[in-house]
């Protein structure tokens, strides 16, 4: 499969702190170091050795750079968010190795 997402909004992100929050996200590219690997993170589509991770939090799909940007604004304490994520993979590649990717949540005081 070159696709592969939750449904059901399956992810809650909650403000368990005292303050409210902006949330941003980012991703990386996804390595094998040992093997040299990588596929770049592309925030328009896939391609050769170029993957994409979306995220929607209610009817649409909005792709994650690897530069942190907004997720969520002024998310108030106690509140939560839900959300699903979706993996897009390389339409063809020149590695025939294991790589891995992080997703990355920071939030900062509102």
């Amino acid at each position: 499969a070159t696709t592969n997402q939750t449904t059901g909004f399956y992810f809650t992100l909650s403000n368990e702190g005292n303050i409210p929050i902006n949330v941003q996200i980012k991703a990386n590219n996804a390595t094998n170091v040992t093997a040299g690997a990588e596929w770049k993170l592309n925030d328009t589509g896939q391609g050769l050795n170029n993957y994409s991770v979306q995220y929607n939090k209610s009817v649409s799909w909005v792709y994650v750079a690897t530069t942190f940007g907004s997720f969520v604004t002024d998310l108030a304490v106690g509140n939560s968010q839900t959300f699903d994520l979706k993996l897009l993979l390389a339409t063809s590649s020149s590695w025939f190795d294991p790589l891995s990717f992080t997703v990355t949540f920071k939030s900062v005081a509102a």
